[in-house]
């Protein structure tokens, strides 16, 4: 078999010529269903790219194809990806540098933009082997990428990612694990260490923050299934993030949480180590690695005097806002700070992390007060916390109405 390029006809068609070794094979049936290439040979065009229409791609060897300021759309067409490497270079806005159509299996993809991220706009994107960020994200719009077992997250950075807080955005990657040790789960931030055979895990990635007891966690959780579970697994798990995914929150104050229903309500796992350089917080002798996890702030007290900068009786501290009464049953006067004028949401969660009351206000620049109804409550105990604001939550005790 030799070597192919494409050189371009009229209205657009490509056909073969032969270079040499290996290379792409395109195969018409008829100018109808031809394979039709659109590239951009400008830099500055945004309607270039690469559509795949009623043909047929044979990749025979490693051969890169790069798509510079342009998309990848797969209408109805099959593209045997061979070992080829489909690279996405240049500065077109994500807009215009998409994959999007059917789902395409790529042997390895490499996203290697100068400006601009790339966005999915199909459903599902596999990966048979490596997923490279060279330089920019991929924005997953709600979409999928599943990364074969072959294959890694390569070079992943803080620059350089996936991101999206749309539900069901997520990078997916399942291992056959029997006793791993240190186990890099294939560059999903995770490292395991446990005793047993798991058979086959999968971890399914995402960065929509999950609400905690104690405010919301960082822009990314994991969610953990295995086949087999065994007992007795005495598992180390080490989490990794980036800056960008804190969410606001104070890397010192990290641990690691664990929801086993489907994020409704989550436990606090503590911490065994945790760097703010390396960006991580681990967690030895756990019983158990499945479930969701995801890394927020501790629970701030367990009652007045507790390690929060903020009184419980309404004076304004560090933190800059306050409630009061605090013991209360029925009304509480909420007094914050504010630099700026803004729409604020303050929300009451429960203990089990659900949010019981959400309540946006426009406050002013300076000093706030509002009062907030809690006579819908149960009475318990409920965490406050002001989305968006570094202010320390603040615990409040709701007693019976009179």
């Amino acid at each position: 078999m030799k070597n192919s390029i494409f050189t371009r006809r009229s209205l657009g068609v490509f056909t073969r010529r032969s270079l040499g070794v290996g290379g792409c094979i395109h195969k018409r049936v008829g100018l109808s269903t031809a394979l039709f290439f659109l590239l951009a040979f400008s830099p500055i065009s945004a309607q270039g790219g690469l559509l795949l229409d009623n043909g047929r791609m044979t990749c025979n060897s490693s051969i890169k194809i790069v798509i510079e300021n342009g998309k990848w759309k797969n209408t109805s067409s099959t593209f045997d990806q061979g070992n080829s490497t489909v690279k996405f270079t240049g500065n077109a806005s994500a807009a215009n540098s998409v994959i999007e159509g059917n789902t395409t299996t790529f042997y390895n993809l490499e996203l290697a933009k100068s400006q601009n991220n790339l966005r999915l706009l199909s459903s599902m994107t596999n990966v048979v082997n490596d997923l490279t960020f060279t330089s920019k994200n991929i924005d997953l719009n709600g979409k999928t990428i599943s990364v074969g077992a072959g294959g890694d997250l390569v070079l992943e950075s803080e620059n350089a990612r996936t991101y999206s807080a749309l539900p069901l955005s997520s990078v997916t990657r399942s291992y056959s694990m029997n006793n791993p040790s240190g186990l890099d789960f294939g560059g999903m931030g995770l490292r395991i260490t446990a005793t047993g055979n798991f058979s086959t895990v999968t971890v399914d990635r995402r960065h929509k923050a999950q609400t905690l007891p104690t405010g919301d966690g960082i822009q990314k959780y994991w969610r953990v299934s295995t086949a087999n579970n065994p007992g007795a697994q005495n598992a180390t798990l080490r989490f990794n993030y980036f800056d960008a995914e804190l969410n606001s929150l104070n890397e010192a104050d990290l641990t690691l949480w664990r929801s086993i229903n489907n994020g409704t309500s989550w436990t606090n796992m503590g911490f065994a180590s945790r760097s703010a350089t390396s960006n991580f917080v681990e967690q030895t002798a756990l019983a158990d690695i499945s479930g969701w996890w995801t890394l927020g702030a501790a629970t701030p007290f367990s009652g007045p005097g507790g390690d929060r900068a903020t009184e419980i009786e309404g004076v304004i501290s560090e933190a800059t806002w306050s409630i009061f009464p605090n013991p209360a049953s029925q009304w509480v006067k909420v007094s914050v700070f504010s630099s700026e004028e803004k729409t604020m949401q303050l929300e009451l969660i429960s203990t089990d992390g659900k949010v019981a009351i959400r309540s946006q206000k426009l406050v002013s620049v300076g000093e706030n007060t509002f009062f907030l109804d809690l006579g819908s409550l149960s009475p318990g105990v409920y965490f406050a916390r002001i989305v968006g604001q570094p202010f320390q939550p603040i615990r409040l005790l709701k007693l019976s109405s009179k």
